[in-house]
């Protein structure tokens, strides 16, 4: 089934403010890429997938990407310019054959997103 769990932290490593975690194992990564793929490209567009108990809603278009953290639901607001980023920084993540992390800028209570994958968090 695979694992993505998504954590608003108020502080994470090196990073005094708070960010938004985005932890997968390899499955997960191939889960929620494959969802991405089958989205239109064009804004504005919504879509949803759930997993595991978690539902991310998908929301593109806008000027602001930033991501709103429930208990059960993840909004991913995302202008498509930066669904194409989040495309790209999730293929470079599966491209590594080892625990591997990336940064991507948003807004909102938190301006970072971490997207992990295999390093256990």
């Amino acid at each position: 089934m695979g694992k993505i769990s998504v954590q608003a932290l108020d502080q994470f490593k090196e990073h005094d403010d708070k960010v938004v975690l985005v932890s997968m194992d390899r499955e997960g990564l191939d889960l929620l890429r494959a969802h991405l793929a089958r989205m239109p490209q064009d804004s504005p567009a919504i879509s949803r997938f759930v997993h595991a108990e978690l539902t991310h809603v998908f929301a593109i278009g806008g000027d602001v990407a930033r991501l709103d953290v429930a208990p059960k639901r993840v909004t991913w607001r995302l202008p498509a310019p930066r669904l194409k980023e989040l495309k790209q920084r999730l293929h470079g993540l599966g491209a590594s054959e080892k625990p591997a992390h990336d940064f991507m800028e948003i807004s909102g209570d938190a301006e970072t997103l971490v997207l992990s994958v295999d390093e256990g968090y």
